[in-house]
């Protein structure tokens, strides 16, 4: 049995994840939208232009976007793995 204060501890953790949730979706939207951005001004994939290399003749723009470009996907995949630890967190709150 879970005791009145334990209830309590779960259904604040439980409120509290909602807006951070949204929040979190949000900043992820608009990181996987930035990798977008790069991906179609490029017409090439990170992955891709990672195993090929920047061409020779790439000017200062496309190396500061392709450093900015890898920025982007590590802000996704850390706010992707935030997402799926808080709602890990929340199920857990409703089976408790």
């Amino acid at each position: 049995m879970i005791s009145g204060d334990m209830c309590g501890i779960i259904k604040h953790l439980s409120h509290g994840a909602a807006p951070r949730l949204s929040n979190l979706r949000k900043r992820l939207f608009l990181a996987e939208s930035k990798v977008r951005h790069f991906e179609e001004k490029y017409k090439v994939t990170l992955g891709q232009l990672d195993a090929d290399g920047l061409s020779d003749d790439a000017d200062y723009e496309m190396h500061e976007d392709y450093r900015m470009w890898h920025h982007r996907a590590a802000v996704a995949d850390k706010i992707k793995k935030s997402i799926a630890s808080l709602e890990e967190t929340v199920k857990w709150t409703q089976v408790a």
